[in-house]
């Protein structure tokens, strides 16, 4: 028998592999972002309020906030540095 008649085999093969590999990582994938969301929920309960409500914004905003829009949240205490 030629080699040739075995490709869509292998082919089939590879597929089958693939999708079964592909289909347990997702699962470990979740798991672990689970991890990830109990963990932050027990960080922001160590932090006081303005401490939370930054670290809130942060993550919110993807890690990417400017300065002076933290210095401007409306739920923060602003300083009368003077």
């Amino acid at each position: 028998m030629p080699l040739y008649y075995l490709i869509p085999i292998f082919a089939f093969f590879g597929l089958g592999v693939g999708a079964t590999i592909y289909h347990i990582m997702s699962f470990d994938i979740e798991r672990k972002d689970d991890s990830i969301k109990k963990t932050n929920t027990i960080i922001l309960k160590l932090l006081s309020g303005e401490e939370r409500i930054v670290i809130n914004t942060l993550v919110e905003q993807g890690g990417k906030v400017r300065q002076y829009e933290l210095s401007h949240l409306p739920e923060l205490k602003q300083s009368q540095d003077t």
